[in-house]
């Protein structure tokens, strides 16, 4: 049980504490109206972006050659004529028939120009020895 002291401390104290909302001392109307008006437009904006769409296009160029060598290393490379690449985008193949008379070095080798974009060329060669 509490001592009349005590009750007589928390009645006093309760009566000193106002029954109406405290305010901001010297808001300025006109500030406060700024900040409404501006999170409206934030809020505006925000629905806004939800009805945009953004695609990305990715554009890959890669034109090449094929050389013949006199070494794996590329020593004495010339290009073979008529063994070009025309430019091509992605997700294309390309193919081209090359002579292995053409091939002077014995070896061959494709070097490629890749005009626009991040790429991955594979080249492969494909041989059949006839005999005759």
């Amino acid at each position: 049980m509490r001592s009349p002291k005590s009750s007589w401390t928390v009645g006093f104290l309760c009566a000193l504490i106002p029954a109406w909302p405290l305010h901001a001392q010297g808001a300025d109307a006109h500030l406060t109206d700024e900040v409404s008006k501006i999170r409206a437009e934030v809020a505006y904006s925000n629905l806004a972006l939800r009805g945009y769409t953004w695609t990305e296009h990715t554009e890959v160029l890669v034109k090449g050659k094929l050389q013949s060598a006199s070494d794996a290393n590329g020593t004495g490379a010339a290009d073979i004529t008529g063994a070009t690449f025309g430019t091509n985008t992605a997700n294309s193949t390309s193919t081209v028939v090359v002579d292995p008379k053409k091939v002077v070095g014995g070896f061959l080798g494709y070097v490629g120009t890749i005009a626009t974009g991040p790429s991955l060329v594979s080249v492969v060669a494909a041989a059949k020895k006839k005999i005759v």
